[in-house]
Parts: C-alpha cells; sequence; structure tokens
C-alpha cells in the first residue's frame, strides 16, 4: 500500500507494481518505463512529467490522475479508468495501445460496463484531443 506516497523521480523500471494501492501518490517525474500496473489504484495519483513508456496499465484506475506533460508513449491504456484525468497539450499518447477505456467510473473501484466505449486508436485520441481542449479552457 503506497497510498500517498512521496514517489517523486523514482526509479520503477521494469518493476510490477500490478494491484499496488497508488492513490494519491506523488510519482511527478517518475520512471515507469516497461512498469506492469494491472489493475493498479492510480486515482488522484500526480503523474505529472512522469516516463510510461511500454508501461502495461490494463484496467488500472487512473480517476482524476494529473498527468500534464507525461510520456505515455506506446503504453497499454486497455480497460483503464480515465474519468476526470488532468492532461495537457504535452501529454503524449504516440503509438498507444488501447482497445477500449472507460470514462466513468461506479460503484467504487467497480467500472460499469454500461459507461465504456469500444474503440480504434484514432478514436482513442480523438477523444484525448477534445479532454485536452476542455481543461485548457476551464
Amino acid at each position: 500500500n503506497l497510498n500517498k506516497a512521496n514517489l517523486s523521480e523514482a526509479d520503477f523500471m521494469k518493476a510490477n507494481l500490478s494491484e499496488v494501492n497508488l492513490r494519491e501518490a506523488n510519482l511527478s517525474k517518475a520512471n515507469l518505463r516497461f512498469t506492469q500496473l494491472f489493475k493498479a489504484n492510480l486515482t488522484k495519483a500526480d503523474l505529472s512529467l512522469a516516463v510510461v513508456k511500454k508501461a502495461q496499465l490494463q484496467n488500472t484506475d487512473m480517476t482524476a490522475v494529473r498527468g500534464l506533460g507525461s510520456d505515455f508513449t506506446e503504453a497499454n491504456l486497455t480497460g483503464a479508468c480515465l474519468h476526470n484525468w488532468n492532461i495537457d497539450l504535452k501529454t503524449s499518447f504516440d503509438s498507444v495501445e488501447c482497445d477500449y477505456v472507460y470514462l466513468e467510473r461506479r460503484y467504487g473501484f467497480e467500472f460499469n460496463n454500461s459507461y465504456f466505449s469500444r474503440m480504434g486508436l484514432q478514436n482513442f485520441l480523438n477523444i484525448l484531443k477534445n479532454n485536452k481542449i476542455n481543461l485548457l479552457m476551464k
């Protein structure tokens, strides 16, 4: 349990953090390259300027994650919950893998199947682009 831990600039390259509770953790500027984060709880975590390249984020709860300037290049976000994400135009999603994401979270950590979007890569990138624009206008 790393709930609210200060892990800023930590090096977790190739670490297995599957199902770990990182709720509200400070992971800003962390190295999460090739990290396994299957079903991890990253709710309200700060991933600003983190390098998350090729990380495995399937079925991860990323509700209200702060990802300003983060690099998710080639990460796998299939099944992740992206509800209330805080990202900006510097957040990178080049070559991201994603079959679908959950856009809302219901009933605690469980994601309600009626609130998901099946999509291809282009649709995923369009959703992120629209979210970025909305965040910048707030």
